[in-house]
């Protein structure tokens, strides 16, 4: 009797252990682990983070865009890892006048970022409101503000990946003393993208960098002034003729720095580097030619 009971109590056993595998079992069986809506759940995100990493997908021109106006979003980065973004309209037929605008001018470095400057302006507009805006919403401390404003902009211009920018007398690919340049006239990760043929004197006009982020130090150092000096700023376009190179200015009365330069009546203006990431005021910048050539 004690023997038949022990065997129907193991045979219980046995049974509930096979169900309990035939149930693990079961979705390898079905062939599918989890259900669809999980799994689609993961596409989602994984999707999700690839556009999150191919940043520049999104910062281009978006057909919702009113009739006659180019829709923008700039993306990126402060010095304190922080995201921001900024969404704004600009006049897609004034924009499309810059290139022809910009071959028309002459070689005189100080008449060409001037009247770069003056035609991109009103363009601009539209961003310079949308900085505007990002910057009320930080809400800063008034102690901090006026700095902390100033690199709001400057890192959104160093977080785009360098593009190298030549006239017509260098063509790309091409080896550089500071690295080599693929023949691709497009922002790339690595910051090798090279345009070439950027007449006159390979620099864009500041609201071309706005529409397609392309360029190197001069570039750069235009777009940064253009929108530096309309928040009220005291800012300038400094180049180095011995060094080939080309930094925004600031001028400050309460702080000094070890490197700058000076406009014709010896006013200082303090370096700072735009065509790398996480660059500061007052880090170290090669040259002791530097003179404004806008400001």
């Amino acid at each position: 009797m004690n023997e038949q009971k022990y065997f129907n109590r193991g045979k219980w056993i046995f049974m509930i252990l096979v169900a309990a595998v035939l149930l693990l079992m079961f979705p390898f069986l079905t062939g599918r682990l989890f259900s669809d809506h999980v799994i689609e759940d993961w596409e989602k995100e994984l999707k999700y983070a690839e556009q999150e990493e191919e940043w520049q997908r999104e910062d281009s021109a978006d057909t919702s865009s009113s009739e006659g106006m180019k829709k923008m979003v700039w993306k990126w980065k402060d010095f304190e890892n922080k995201m921001h973004k900024i969404t704004f309209e600009v006049n897609a037929e004034k924009l499309s006048e810059l290139p022809t605008y910009r071959e028309q001018q002459g070689n005189d470095l100080a008449t060409v970022y001037r009247n770069l400057h003056g035609k991109s302006l009103p363009i601009m507009k539209p961003m310079i409101e949308a900085f505007k805006s990002e910057i009320k919403e930080q809400k800063y401390a008034p102690r901090e503000a006026y700095m902390k404003a100033m690199e709001l902009v400057v890192t959104a211009v160093q977080y785009i990946p360098y593009t190298l920018v030549l006239d017509d007398s260098e063509t790309c690919p091409c080896r550089m003393g500071f690295g080599t340049f693929t023949g691709e006239c497009k922002v790339r990760e690595d910051g090798r993208g090279c345009c070439s043929g950027v007449m006159p004197l390979g620099v864009y006009a500041p609201a071309e960098f706005m529409d397609h982020k392309l360029g190197d130090c001069d570039t750069r150092s235009l777009f940064a002034y253009l929108i530096l000096n309309e928040l009220g700023y005291d800012v300038a376009v400094m180049v180095s003729l011995q060094e080939g190179h080309s930094v925004l200015g600031v001028h400050m009365k309460n702080r000094t720095f070890p490197n700058y330069g000076q406009d014709k009546r010896h006013k200082k203006y303090y370096l700072w580097e735009l065509t790398a990431k996480g660059c500061r005021l007052g880090y170290d910048v090669e040259g002791d030619d530097w003179l404004s050539y806008l400001n």
